[in-house]
């Protein structure tokens, strides 16, 4: 029997120390993933936290709230030349992109989901 699932999901920070000589590889890394992809905010869409933090917080932890509709378009499509730009962000924010065709079954003796 199959049993459609809502998915939830929460935000959470992990810290972990990378030396400063591999940060620059590790995000390249992430870059290239194709799970994961880089977290563009925009101001339409992201009116909360637009109106929420201040604009030096906004300077630095949102960046790219601050971009114009050209300079967005450069980091969606993002190559070896945004590359630059993106490492040179005080800070940087990533989505996962999770695979959403994943099914759930309900085992009878356990009640467990596989």
């Amino acid at each position: 029997m199959s049993t459609n699932i809502k998915y939830q999901y929460s935000y959470f920070i992990k810290p972990f120390k990378i030396e400063r000589k591999l940060y620059n590889k590790y995000i390249l890394n992430l870059l290239k993933s194709k799970k994961i992809k880089l977290k563009i905010f925009q101001k339409e869409k992201d009116i909360q936290i637009d109106s929420y933090f201040e604009k030096n917080i906004k300077d630095i932890m949102f960046k790219s709230l601050l971009y114009n509709k050209e300079q967005i378009k450069e980091l969606k499509n993002i190559n070896e030349k945004t590359y630059s730009k993106v490492l040179n962000m005080p800070c940087i924010c990533f989505e996962y992109i999770i695979d959403q065709s994943t099914q759930a079954k309900m085992g009878e003796e356990n009640r467990s989901i596989f």
